[in-house]
């Protein structure tokens, strides 16, 4: 008699075990699928932040690009209006020296310089 509850106490004390085998069996695997899971966010969050960074330098570049064009398209505009300045007043010039010359000319006096007033 003792026998036998010995062994139903080992039966029961088995079950114990193998129900907190199972237990911690299943623990372990949703600690590993935490895990993978965790594991997988880091990498898509990583994925997702490297795709930002490179569209972020993607724009930056355009924008770059962008600045450096209208810059180049300011120092164009303004060589080409210090031309056209420098143009304009030498044609201002040769207008009033003609004007000049046509005054002289009506009464011609070598007694002062003709182009002084274009020489200022």
């Amino acid at each position: 008699m003792q026998r036998l509850q010995e062994e139903e106490q080992k039966d029961h004390e088995r079950k114990i075990e193998d129900n907190n085998r199972l237990l911690e069996d299943g623990a372990r695997e949703d600690v590993r699928q935490y895990v993978k899971r965790c594991k997988e966010r880091r990498r898509l969050s990583l994925a997702f932040r490297v795709k930002e960074h490179r569209e972020h330098l993607r724009v930056q570049r355009r924008l770059k690009e962008k600045a450096l064009e209208a810059r180049h398209e300011d120092s164009t505009f303004h060589s080409l209006d210090q031309k056209y300045v420098a143009l304009a007043k030498e044609k201002e010039r040769a207008k009033a020296a003609i004007n000049h010359l046509q005054h002289l000319s009506q009464g011609c006096t070598f007694s002062r310089n003709p182009f002084a007033s274009l020489l200022d």
